[in-house]
C-alpha cells in the first residue's frame, strides 16, 4: 500500500503500510502538528507528503494569529522535510558522479530545501511574521531549536 498524507479542512491524514491515522483538528492544528512531527522521528511512513501539506504548514506557520504552541510543531515539520534531502539518504555517497540518487518507493528523502522554498515564496508575509516572532518579547520561539 502506498503512503498517503493529506491536510484539507480540518483533517490530516497519514496512511501507508497497512496502518491509518486520521488526526481531526477541533481547537486548532496544534495536536494535529505534533502528531505528524512525532511520526516524522521515522524515517518511513511519510515519504508521500504532497506540495499540498507543505503549503498547508506553510500557511499555518505565517499567519500573525497563529499560537506559539503551533508554530512550533510546523516549523519542526518544515526542518525535518529541509533535512530529507535526496542527498541526506542513508547509503547516499556525496561527490559521486552518479548525479541524483535513486530512492525506493516511498522513501522520505525526496525534499529538500527546494521543495519546501517554492512552497514558502507562495505565502505572502511568512518571513515578516517569522521575523516579528523572533523579535517579539515572547523569546520562546528564539529558544526553540
Amino acid at each position: 500500500m502506498d503512503n498517503v498524507c493529506s491536510a484539507t479542512g480540518n483533517v490530516l491524514a497519514v496512511s501507508g503500510s497497512g496502518v491509518a491515522f486520521f488526526i481531526l483538528i477541533f481547537n486548532g492544528p496544534q495536536y494535529a502538528l505534533t502528531a505528524m512531527q512525532n511520526l516524522m522521528d521515522s524515517d518511513y511512513g511519510w515519504g508521500s507528503l504532497d506540495e499540498n501539506f507543505i503549503f498547508r504548514v506553510v500557511q499555518i506557520l505565517a499567519s500573525p494569529h497563529s499560537p506559539l504552541n503551533v508554530c512550533r510543531p510546523a516549523t519542526a515539520i518544515l526542518k525535518k522535510l529541509v533535512e530529507a534531502d535526496p542527498l541526506s539518504a542513508p547509503g547516499v555517497v556525496v561527490g559521486t558522479s552518479r548525479g541524483t540518487p535513486i530512492l525506493p518507493s516511498g522513501s522520505v528523502y525526496r525534499y529538500g530545501f527546494q521543495i519546501v522554498f517554492d512552497q514558502m515564496k507562495k505565502e505572502r508575509g511568512l518571513l515578516e511574521t517569522v521575523v516579528n516572532r523572533l523579535g517579539s518579547a515572547d523569546t520562546a520561539m528564539a529558544q526553540y531549536r
